[in-house]
């Protein structure tokens, strides 16, 4: 699998897994007849922004293949087993080694994030624009900081908030995320100011802002995706929906009918206004009806609902997840050196003896049966051997060299196997010091055959 190709299809796996949540998030909506709290769907639409924003499917498979198995893709020629490096996912004992990009793929993906770049300084660019046209006519306000001190105590909210009038016919809004200021317009009344200050601070205090922008993030991530823009705007409605609930449920009946009336009010008299969507304002005459029979109704989720329809959600859309399993091999079974040779590689050659008969004692080269007594020896063109202790002896200062050429074989038990490195070395024959060390392979063996029989044989 071609690294682009993996990426497409990692973004594939995430859109429709998080498609598979909305959609049936609104299917259970409809089926209960919109029943579900406000808050409660609040909570799964930030879930289901988990689902298209996070990488799910990737996350799974590195801990499904760290704990648990792993992938093995082979090209086959005659008996041998080849692996491109540029293709496949690689485990090792340091961790996941990832494919690199082609050039080619590099440009795409450039041009992309490039795309997706240009989109986001355009709204930011729209943001700072009607920021400042609106700051043309804002005026601070400074009479209500006494009732905006009671009401963020009661909210218990840390932030600064600043107060702005706007002498214009639109409706209040707030934006900002760590100094939030809400905008006070023509349309709030002094019979109306208390419900619409408590309504935008439920705002601040619910950090609908920042979810605005993570689904913004989605719209941007899945831009060919229809279900990312539904999701934006139903998104959009349950936080006004949200913010009412939370601020209906303390109110007496006559508050809610008031509280009703400065909403018609507000919607009948805004008039529309041209900015970006990363600020808390909604006002639709069909969205207004729903959130009034929402006012007037008191119904709360059974939590056995809550748990069931949660779980149907995850479950469904954990299907695409489970899906993605891109072509992986795991090295942790092989020698430090294979393993530090494989990030500098592009092909890898994997020999299998298959000629082995597991019911059979295996045969191996008679110098190894000096691996039952050292760990690594220097064998000779002459045949000779020469035992060496554990570790390779330093260079002696004071010895008259005598180096000759052989073969060091060293022995690393693995589990029930082990591992046997031959490499071409230079030593002395007086101090056994090593000099010009080069692997010439690395030979698994499943099972250790200096004690049980099994073999197979890496070459690099």
């Amino acid at each position: 699998m071609l690294p682009l190709k993996m990426l497409i299809y990692l973004l594939l796996c995430m859109s429709t897994s998080g498609s598979i949540f909305f959609l049936i998030y609104l299917l259970l909506n409809f089926l209960t007849h919109e029943s579900f709290t406000a808050s409660f769907r609040y909570t799964l639409l930030k879930l289901n922004i988990l689902f298209f924003l996070f990488p799910l499917p990737l996350v799974k498979h590195m801990i499904q293949t760290w704990f648990f198995h792993h992938n093995s893709v082979f090209i086959i020629t005659k008996g041998n087993y080849f692996y491109d490096n540029n293709h496949l996912l690689y485990v090792t004992n340091t961790g996941f080694i990832f494919p690199n990009l082609f050039t080619y793929q590099k440009v795409l993906t450039g041009l992309w994030l490039s795309f997706i770049l240009l989109i986001i300084i355009s709204q930011i660019y729209r943001f700072c624009t009607f920021k400042r046209k609106i700051r043309q006519c804002l005026l601070p306000i400074h009479n209500y900081d006494n009732e905006l001190h009671f009401i963020k105590t009661a909210l218990d909210i840390k932030k600064d908030v600043t107060l702005y009038y706007c002498d214009m016919e639109i409706s209040p809004f707030t934006y900002g995320i760590k100094s939030p200021n809400i905008v006070l317009t023509s349309l709030v009344t002094n019979e109306s100011r208390n419900m619409i200050l408590q309504h935008e601070l439920q705002h601040i205090k619910s950090n609908d802002l920042i979810f605005r922008i993570f689904s913004l993030f989605v719209v941007l991530l899945h831009c060919y995706n229809p279900i990312s823009y539904l999701l934006l705007k139903d998104l959009k409605e349950v936080q006004e929906m949200n913010c009412d609930e939370k601020l209906t449920t303390k109110f007496t009946h006559e508050e809610r009918i008031k509280y009703g009336h400065i909403l018609i009010s507000i919607s009948s008299k805004a008039k529309a206004l041209t900015a970006p969507a990363i600020y808390l304002s909604q006002n639709n005459k069909t969205f207004l009806t729903k959130r009034i029979k929402k006012i007037v109704s008191t119904k709360f989720n059974r939590t056995s609902h809550i748990i069931m329809a949660t779980l149907v959600l995850c479950i469904f859309s954990s299907i695409p997840v489970f899906a993605y399993s891109p072509e992986t091999i795991d090295w942790r079974d092989s020698s430090v050196q294979i393993q530090d040779s494989i990030k500098n590689s592009t092909w890898i050659e994997l020999e299998v003896d298959s000629s082995i008969d597991s019911e059979k004692p295996l045969t191996f080269p008679n110098d190894e049966k000096l691996f039952s007594s050292y760990k690594q020896y220097v064998l000779f063109n002459d045949g000779s051997i020469l035992p060496l202790s554990d570790t390779l002896v330093q260079p002696f200062a004071k010895c008259k060299h005598a180096f000759k050429n052989g073969t060091l074989k060293s022995h690393i038990p693995k589990g029930k196997g082990c591992i046997v490195e031959t490499y071409s070395v230079k030593v002395c024959t007086k101090c056994s010091s090593i000099q010009n060390k080069a692997m010439i392979s690395s030979m698994h063996y499943v099972k250790c055959p200096h004690k049980v029989y099994g073999k197979l044989s890496v070459l690099l």
